[in-house]
């Protein structure tokens, strides 16, 4: 009696764990793709980077690296790469030009939530973070934006995760995902 008890006590508990994963997901998504809105009309800025998908790889590159210091403010080319690539791959569209700043953003609240787990802490303060976030609209704003800025915030707080897990979770795929996405 005392071993179907426990039993069932740790099905309850692993139930419990997996809605509260599965309730962090959809939140994290849904945060993102509130800020994402592909309605926005695109900056002059971004339109540089459509222009760029029209170039061979080679007129990209060229392009990127004469444009760096006066017109890009001494951004690195590798957004505007990642634009290449997806604009040629999937087309003229707003969200796809704004996916790697979308992507980052998912990034940058799982591994809030990440860091806030790897402190101990319970789900209700994994959640505030993620409202905590949600409500600085400055840095969240960037999500629907085809600069730079979302994954470079999102680069740090995967550093700042990734140096929380142990050694042996390192080497576990979301290690490596946090220390590849965050140098």
């Amino acid at each position: 009696a005392h071993l179907k008890r426990a039993t069932s006590d740790t099905r309850a508990r692993m139930r419990s764990a997996v809605l509260v994963n599965v309730a962090l997901g959809v939140s994290i998504v849904l945060i993102a793709f509130l800020y994402a809105r592909p309605s926005r009309p695109i900056w002059l800025d971004e339109l540089f980077h459509f222009a760029l998908a029209s170039m061979s790889w080679t007129e990209a590159v060229r392009a990127i690296d004469y444009t760096t210091i006066e017109i890009n403010f001494g951004q690195t080319g590798i957004y505007m790469l990642l634009d290449w690539a997806l604009l040629k791959g999937f087309g003229a569209n707003a969200f796809i030009l704004r996916l790697p700043s979308f992507l980052s953003a998912l990034l940058l609240l799982a591994a809030s939530v990440s860091f806030i787990r790897q402190r101990g802490l319970p789900a209700s303060w994994q959640f505030i973070t993620l409202i905590t976030i949600a409500g600085h609209s400055s840095l969240m704003w960037l999500t629907g934006e085809a600069r730079p800025y979302m994954p470079v915030a999102a680069s740090a707080v995967c550093i700042l995760a990734y140096y929380q897990l142990s050694p042996q979770e390192r080497n576990a795929p979301w290690g490596w995902m946090l220390v590849v996405f965050g140098f």
